[in-house]
């Protein structure tokens, strides 16, 4: 069931071209919470821009993002590698399948935490090394908590690969927080 959840999610949040007309001050975020519409992602973990021909766009179930048990609640997924060439690159599964494996970590790790803010991963897959795990949050967190669950999803990326090439994606989190 929760393998289900997570592939309607990640075909749900997923982020596409399209065309729109907007200003270029509309056209520019940095908040990972707001790139549905926008043109540019000034993205918070390795600043660098990520540049669409068209806009960003998010999608949603239509029966809603589905909660998760506990503090940690999942806010989006944000494919910053080309929609289209994801399936070239790793299977839907497999990325499901690894994402599932993130939450399960970071729930475990942050069920017991009284922080709250929001932590948000970037992770880069690879065909030949181990994954290159990045992090950021917004909040109040304890060092010695982020360090911990850190190490523990690094850990966990050591054995993911892709079929070729890269794939670059985040995973944006709440904790302890009330979700909009």
């Amino acid at each position: 069931m929760k393998q289900l959840i997570i592939i309607t999610f990640l075909f749900a949040i997923f982020s596409s071209c399209s065309d729109g007309n907007s200003t270029e001050q509309e056209t520019i975020t940095g908040n990972p919470d707001s790139i549905g519409g926008k043109r540019t992602y000034l993205n918070p973990v390795d600043n660098k821009a990520y540049v669409t021909e068209g806009e960003f766009e998010t999608y949603t179930p239509d029966d809603g993002v589905k909660k998760l048990d506990g503090s940690v609640q999942p806010i989006n997924i944000i494919l910053l590698t080309d929609q289209n060439e994801l399936e070239k690159v790793i299977s839907v599964q497999d990325l499901s399948d690894f994402i599932g494996g993130v939450e399960d970590i970071l729930i475990n790790d942050f069920s017991s935490v009284k922080d709250s803010g929001q932590i948000l991963f970037q992770f880069t897959l690879y065909s030949d090394k181990r994954a290159k795990t990045d992090l950021s949050y917004n909040g109040d967190f304890k060092n010695k908590d982020l360090n911990n669950v850190f190490q523990k999803i690094e850990q966990y990326g050591n054995d993911i690969r892709t079929q070729r090439d890269s794939c670059v994606f985040q995973c944006n989190y709440a904790v302890n927080e009330e979700q909009k």
